[in-house]
């Protein structure tokens, strides 16, 4: 009670200052919830605002580089050609730096999610590498690899990270020497209690090096060795700022020991990593062996909103025995779900009137419908990883800007197809590649091109994809096939770009004739 502290004119004093103390605290409690609270509406604002503008820019890129693609295809003009590789290597710039800042975001905002598998580090390394071998070539470099034996086959570690980040290391490296060496070693440190080991990646190289007073900046988002030439070497800064998140997340660290003018060494260590005995997992990465199909008569809704969306989509599919239906938004599409039965729904996500997700649903509770595939199309990939998207009723998730092949690649889990067919097909142009190859083909590929085709089938080096290149091209002079060299131009020009897709596309016609 209040007047039990009355009596002395110090315990009056003392209780005011309790009543004080407990006052001032409340009021910092109060202000650190309300500065937390704005961080968050902040941080939410940033996320919203990103996620936005990737759906905004990705939309018109879908249809820039898809068209771009398509067009590829028709032309026959070198200097036209040569107009639509830059159009497409821009944009392939401008989207690689679109997804560098949703990355960002999304490690920042904690929403990088890790999926960790048995990997073969040594696979991926000679993947990488493999890359870029026809730079390194030009560049007149040399590529050292040093992987100690002693490595487990199968490291557990997210494989799609950990190919992100020997990527920009290597890639970096790549793009900073002019001349020397670059050298990948990786190390096994020690062996753990538990099973686990330390490993340690070290990238290389003799290039420019970085002076020590921008050592840590470097790993900074958008910040470059000052005096840095951006024109000659471009970049926007982000790239080792991403790898050192995405090696911290995975419980890693990335060390930097360099000297201005005498190269550089980038150490990535993860100190518990653990290993796997699974012999049966195989990580490479196939470079050549999409074929492509030509379906049974199946039916394919399309959902968009955006008219160019719809006709980029079915430019893909119209030569690839579908009926092809489109709908412009959600509701919409639900009609005529419920009118007809398509084989196939590709939806995009956001739509007015009704969006993809509720369309979804509504798909998905009609009892003759509900297992019909449903693909989300979307450019909103900041929110939407795979398990949200299974989670919300579809059964595959593309990411625009979607090429043909991944369009493909989809289809073929979902419906049948009763025969190989090339995707560069066009009936009505004579001399397309597709009206090139027929069985009349079949033995000047097999006596000519077979051998050198089953050597870049099996390596998916870009020096003998070039080579390659060069003796489709002779073969189609003489023998007198435009379509082979249509092929052989079009395959120079996408291992030029290390387009792995194109090239996938170009070949594919060659190998059936080959087996």
């Amino acid at each position: 009670m209040i007047s039990s502290v009355t009596d002395e004119k110090g315990d009056i004093l003392h209780y005011i200052g309790i009543k004080e103390d407990i006052t001032q605290e409340k009021i910092a409690t109060a202000e650190l919830l309300k500065a937390k609270q704005n961080a968050e509406m902040a941080n939410k604002a940033k996320s919203d605002f990103l996620a936005n503008m990737s759906h905004e820019i990705r939309t018109p890129m879908n249809a820039v580089i898809g068209f771009s693609e398509i067009l590829a295809h028709k032309i026959d003009n070198e200097e036209h050609k040569s107009y639509l590789e830059s159009i497409q290597a821009s944009s392939k710039t401008l989207l690689n730096l679109i997804n560098d800042i949703l990355d960002l975001s999304k490690i920042e905002a904690g929403q990088m999610k890790i999926q960790t598998e048995p990997v073969n580090l040594k696979q991926i390394i000679q993947d990488i590498s493999q890359i870029f071998s026809l730079k390194i070539q030009q560049k007149n470099l040399a590529l050292v690899s040093d992987i100690d034996p002693n490595i487990p086959n199968r490291i557990i570690i997210d494989e799609l990270r950990l190919r992100q980040i020997l990527l920009n290391l290597i890639g970096n490296a790549v793009k900073f020497t002019e001349e020397g060496f670059i050298k990948v070693i990786a190390e096994k440190a020690k062996t753990h209690a538990d099973g686990s080991i330390k490993l340690i990646i070290k990238v290389q190289d003799s290039g420019i090096g970085i002076d020590s007073k921008n050592q840590q900046e470097i790993f900074e988002a958008f910040k470059q060795q000052e005096n840095h030439n951006t024109r000659k070497y471009g970049g926007t800064g982000l790239g080792l700022s991403i790898t050192k998140r995405l090696i911290e997340i995975q419980g890693g660290k990335i060390a930097l020991d360099s000297k201005l003018g005498e190269g550089s060494t980038f150490s990535v260590i993860f100190d518990n990593l653990m290993t796997s005995t699974d012999q049966n997992t195989d990580n490479k990465i196939e470079l050549l062996k999409n074929e492509e199909y030509l379906f049974n008569h199946e039916t394919v809704l399309i959902v968009d909103d955006v008219p160019s969306n719809r006709f980029l989509l079915r430019s893909y599919l119209e030569a690839l025995n579908l009926e092809i239906l489109e709908a412009e938004n959600g509701a919409e599409a639900v009609e005529m779900v419920r009118k007809q039965k398509p084989g196939i729904i590709l939806m995009d996500l956001r739509m007015p009137i009704m969006n993809g997700l509720d369309a979804t649903k509504e798909i998905k509770r009609i009892p003759s419908r509900k297992d019909t595939p449903i693909i989300a199309v979307t450019a909103s990939s900041m929110h939407f990883e795979d398990e949200d998207i299974k989670s919300s009723g579809f059964d595959g998730f593309l990411d625009k800007p979607v090429s043909r092949t991944q369009i493909l690649n989809e289809l073929t889990k979902h419906i049948k197809s009763k025969e190989q067919k090339s995707i560069y097909h066009d009936d009505k142009k004579e001399g397309t590649i597709a009206a090139g190859f027929g069985v009349e083909h079949k033995d000047i590929i097999k006596s000519n091109l077979c051998e050198s085709l089953m050597n870049v089938k099996n390596t998916g080096n870009m020096n003998d994809i070039m080579k390659l290149a060069e003796q489709i091209k002779s073969v189609g002079e003489t023998h007198k096939i435009k379509a082979f060299k249509q092929a052989a131009t079009a395959l120079q020009s996408a291992s030029k770009s290390f387009d792995i897709e194109s090239i996938q596309e170009i070949l594919s016609p060659f190998y059936r004739h080959c087996v």
